[in-house]
């Protein structure tokens, strides 16, 4: 959830949300291993970067998401280590995306507007980190997309796959 656009000239993080709706303020609320999808999905998915403690690069979102982690004392734990791929914002498919080996397999991140990010994905992290189906009751989101401070930056977060299946 990002906002500030209007109000500021800038967007900040203000929360983070499952694909189930629960809402987190903060990555120390989340359990380990979400948190550490979210870094990876806002982190090592993004093509801004912190240098001198100043985030340079990327767009405004990738900005306002390495700032969060940059605050949270997460950016400076970010590895391009395992990373296959990667896919800058693409203002066409309104995405960008980073798959990463861990494990010995192959997770895709996404990050986007999350009415292409829902196409994509075939499942979500819960609240407690663990891969769900994302079935058509929950592709709608829970908060409303019209929302001032919709979800705009990792709503359902993030899509992983295994290696050798098409996680759609």
């Amino acid at each position: 959830d990002k906002t500030g656009t209007i109000t500021e000239g800038r967007l900040s993080v203000v929360e983070l949300a499952t694909g189930n709706g629960q809402v987190f303020q903060s990555l120390d609320q989340m359990p380990d291993s979400l948190a550490a999808d979210v870094v990876i999905g806002a982190g090592v998915n993004n093509s801004a970067s912190v240098s001198g403690g100043s985030i340079i690069g990327g767009n405004s979102t990738d900005r306002a998401l390495m700032a969060f982690l940059n605050a949270a004392g997460r950016a400076g734990s970010l590895t391009k280590e395992g990373v296959k791929s990667f896919s800058a914002f693409d203002s066409n498919k309104k995405r960008s995306s980073v798959v990463m080996e861990r494990g010995g397999k192959c997770e895709t991140y996404l990050k986007g507007a999350p009415e292409r990010i829902i196409e994509e994905c075939a499942y979500y992290i819960d609240e407690k980190g663990r891969r769900q189906a994302l079935t058509d009751k929950q592709a709608s989101p829970p908060i409303p997309l019209n929302r001032p401070t919709a979800p705009c930056a990792c709503w359902p977060w993030p899509r992983r796959t295994a290696t050798g299946t098409t996680g759609t």
